[in-house]
């Protein structure tokens, strides 16, 4: 065995428990600062585009990868149809989750309704913001 193989055979092991000791040290510095986790973050981005979607201030592509619940013609009777929610795409595969036409709805459907609702983008970021902090595990 050469040098890199067996290094690479200790630290493997120790490689979760670093990541685990490094978000248990700097977690109370990250909420003191207000910031978001990445995955918090990443949903944040989401929704702020799935924003854009729904008030129409966006690109045509990404206005056709989404469509509102409401818009489905098996729906117009039904409760979700008055709702401001976007359908999720039936899916192939667990990879496909990362598309933006399966993980923007997914995250604007996640959001409470008066959220929803605003139509401004200024006044849109801190409530959202607020509803990420709410569910943050560090707070």
């Amino acid at each position: 065995m050469d040098c890199e193989s067996v290094s690479a055979h200790i630290l493997q092991p120790l490689r979760g428990r670093l990541v685990i000791f490094v978000l248990f040290l700097f977690s109370p510095i990250l909420a003191q600062l207000h910031w978001l986790p990445v995955n918090q973050r990443i949903t944040y981005k989401l929704c702020l585009l799935m924003h854009l979607v729904h008030i129409k201030y966006c690109l045509d592509y990404l206005n056709s990868l989404v469509h509102l619940t409401a818009d489905s013609a098996t729906r117009p009777g039904l409760r979700s149809a008055s709702r401001l929610s976007y359908r999720k795409p039936a899916l192939a595969s667990k990879f496909s989750e990362q598309a933006f036409s399966y993980a923007g709805p997914a995250a604007w459907n996640s959001l409470r309704d008066h959220i929803q609702s605003i139509t401004s983008t200024a006044s849109f970021k801190r409530p959202l913001k607020t509803f990420l902090f709410s569910a943050c595990s560090y707070y």
